[in-house]
């Protein structure tokens, strides 16, 4: 089963379950909802960085690259 990253740690976001992401949002006030649009919109084509997903709030969009790296699927085949 794969853990919430440690101090010092990022795992790539597509390898945070559903489940446990939706526990880290919820502890920084966010709803439970926001995993399912957080994972859904890294496999977005014109996604290249938490930057680019304008459907969450900056303040999360700030904070997700000190928690997590940004990962997705590769597009380029």
């Amino acid at each position: 089963m794969t853990e919430l990253p440690l101090a010092g740690e990022r795992l790539a976001i597509s390898e945070v379950p559903h489940t446990k992401l939706a526990a880290w949002l919820t502890a920084r006030g966010e709803p439970a909802y926001r995993a399912s649009q957080l994972l859904g919109g890294i496999h977005r084509p014109e996604v290249g960085g938490f930057e680019d997903l304008s459907d969450l709030p900056a303040r999360l969009r700030t904070d997700l690259p000190n928690a997590f790296r940004f990962s997705s699927i590769d597009r380029s085949h």
